[in-house]
């Protein structure tokens, strides 16, 4: 059953990519940013209502401050999230990115004592090399030093967030080990999100009055709506078995990425960009084997 949740998480987050990386085209940063966060507390907390009986009658305040920090982690992380996708190439950054999962396993095989295989190791050593390389290679559509500027600066968004991911999935599996369940988690995230983006929404008026909070485009919308989906199965996975399994199943959806990429927004890469992006995917999929 988790494989089968891991996979559909995978899928539909690629989707989600494609979609954020089309709006950050079109749409304001902060109002993608904002839309995110709405949505998502309004979702979780509506599973809650599904899922979740109970827990309002035994609402209990500290869960907030303790799962504040990962929160204020993944806010981060969403935030150099769309600036990294609108900077770069997203056929470049998301194989970056989706290998965050790599410190998550280590830091669970060090501190939750959980196995790695021979070829998980392989695999491991395979995307890090691979990264590398990928960071040395200069952006191919233009000749001028403002596109490998915006290149080069999107690919170090790509690699904040691949450290900041990979530590929060790891204290997210922790806190989901020993401190919450499931349903829980998502709850008290959601009142979190709704705080926040409700503290956002006021200073930004107080700051910038003249700052229009208008609805998202179509494209937004989906990729909010498949970003949050993804979000909740990959949350029940997480909570069914080791992190060293199912981060790197989800993770394969740099494999969707990378087709939608190719096909539907026409992206170009250079034959060495291509030959270190598919290493990264190979990596992601031995590590799942």
């Amino acid at each position: 059953m988790w494989f089968v949740l891991a996979i559909s998480a995978a899928i539909i987050w690629g989707f989600s990519e494609l979609f954020f990386k089309k709006s950050t085209q079109t749409e304001n940063n902060i109002l993608l940013f904002f839309w995110q966060y709405v949505l998502q507390g309004i979702l979780y907390i509506l599973v809650y209502f599904v899922l979740g009986e109970g827990l309002l009658k035994n609402f209990r305040l500290e869960l907030l401050f303790i799962i504040l920090p990962i929160a204020f982690a993944f806010w981060a992380s969403m935030f150099i999230y769309i600036k990294a996708i609108s900077n770069s190439k997203l056929s470049i950054v998301s194989p970056i990115m989706s290998s965050s999962y790599i410190l998550a396993v280590i830091l669970g095989i060090a501190f939750l004592n959980e196995k790695v295989t021979y070829l998980q190791t392989i695999s491991i050593i395979l995307i890090l090399i691979s990264m590398v390389l990928l960071i040395r290679c200069k952006n191919i559509d233009k000749d001028s030093e403002v596109s490998n500027k915006k290149y080069v600066y999107g690919i170090i968004l790509g690699l904040i967030y691949f450290i900041v991911v990979g530590i929060s999935s790891f204290a997210e599996k922790a806190y989901l080990n020993f401190y919450v369940e499931p349903t829980e988690y998502i709850f008290y995230y959601g009142i979190l999100c709704l705080i926040m983006t409700t503290i956002m929404f006021f200073t930004i008026k107080n700051v910038k009055k003249d700052f229009m909070f208008r609805l998202p485009n179509i494209d937004t919308w989906k990729g909010i709506i498949y970003c949050n989906m993804a979000g909740v199965i990959y949350i029940y996975t997480l909570s069914m078995n080791n992190i060293s399994l199912v981060e790197p199943i989800v993770s394969s959806y740099v494999v969707v990425t990378e087709i939608l990429a190719a096909f539907i927004l026409k992206e170009r890469v250079s034959l060495k960009q291509r030959i270190y992006i598919i290493l990264i995917i190979l990596g992601v999929i031995m590590i799942s084997l």
